[in-house]
């Protein structure tokens, strides 16, 4: 089976609404009702179904695959690729704290404590929760595998009333359901749910795919602003990966994207080859040109300073990813694409 092209472009497009994330967050956290916070509030609910993006084309990627995952290899060739880039980047974070930044005391128990606790920075929790995934992919291959089209949408539907619909209960009411449904939480569901758009395509869904993206964009915001206005403060709760609305934004991008069957263009192809650098270097070139050169999105309107701020951002991470995959293990902590230009989907390299 030919490479799907499709994935390329989910990959390029949940990276930049990542650094546009991250770009917008100094604005949106610290609500006012002007135009410019309102906004940066459409930039980020664009940009909320990032992550669920990426966990998205894990599960289609690697629940695909018609052959048993043996364990040993598996993590051997997968794990390794979050792992070294974990352990490496923290110690970088660590060390820039410690030494440059002086934000945190110079301590070894310090820094293992931060490692372990998955604090070293606000990003690395993506990375921990990858493993996680990684950790159960043998058996969650195993289920998907062995279920019916039936049993996967049953699982999705206890995934989206354990970990959507109670979650929405609890934060709006305050009410805690006390049934345990721990298995189908969290995650694992946009993993299976990846695999399941793939698996049984809806034809009908796909053909209005960017009509629930944009719905759900504006719900997003709408509600953002509006639950904002009411308390006068900045409201999260619609911004999170598991609320219903960026479930159904998730939903409709992924599939927005199943009809792009050629080839990325060359400088999409070098954001997708470098994604994982950009994603574990951003911060840093954010924060960098915010002390230096003192550029920053508040010095432009959010209209123009957010999408300058983002490209830009991403540019120097592509830059320096590149020429860091370029060198002798340190290429190890930003793994890229395979250098085949053909290969089956079941081996189709996953940058993030």
């Amino acid at each position: 089976m030919q490479r799907n092209y499709s994935f390329d472009y989910l990959r390029v497009i949940a990276t930049i609404m990542v650094v546009l994330i991250h770009t917008s967050s100094p604005v949106i956290s610290q609500f006012t009702p002007t135009t410019g916070w309102h906004i940066t509030n459409i930039y980020e609910a664009l940009s909320r179904a990032s992550v669920p993006i990426f966990v998205m084309i894990s599960g289609a990627l690697f629940l695909s695959q018609s052959k048993e995952i043996k364990i040993k290899s598996f993590f051997l060739t997968r794990s390794l690729k979050v792992v070294i880039p974990l352990v490496t980047w923290s110690a970088l974070y660590l060390l820039l704290k410690m030494l440059v930044i002086n934000s945190i005391p110079v301590s070894l128990t310090n820094a293992l404590q931060l490692f372990l606790t998955g604090n070293v920075h606000f990003h690395f929790w993506f990375l921990y929760m990858i493993i996680g995934l990684y950790l159960i992919t043998p058996l969650v291959h195993v289920y998907v595998k062995h279920a019916s089209k039936q049993n996967l949408t049953y699982f999705l539907g206890m995934w989206l009333v354990s970990s959507v619909l109670f979650k929405l209960i609890n934060y709006m009411y305050q009410i805690t359901i006390p049934i345990e449904l721990s298995f189908v939480t969290g995650y694992v569901g946009y993993f299976i749910l990846g695999y399941y758009l793939v698996k049984y395509p809806a034809k009908k869904l796909i053909k209005y795919s960017s009509i629930v993206f944009i719905i759900s964009v504006g719900m997003t915001a709408g509600l953002t602003a509006l639950f904002s206005n009411q308390t006068n403060a900045f409201y999260s709760f619609w911004y999170e990966y598991l609320s219903p609305n960026v479930v159904l934004s998730a939903v409709g991008l992924f599939l927005m994207f199943t009809r792009f069957t050629k080839p990325l263009p060359r400088i999409y192809k070098m954001i997708n080859e470098t994604s994982l650098g950009i994603y574990l270097l951003h911060p840093l070139v954010l924060s960098y040109l915010d002390n230096v050169f003192g550029l920053w999105i508040y010095n432009l309107h959010p209209v123009a300073g957010i999408p300058v701020q983002v490209g830009l951002t991403i540019l120097i991470c592509m830059i320096v990813v590149i020429v860091m995959q370029k060198i002798p293990f340190v290429e190890l902590m930003v793994p890229g694409s395979s250098k085949k230009k053909h290969v089956s989907i079941n081996k189709q390299q996953l940058q993030l």
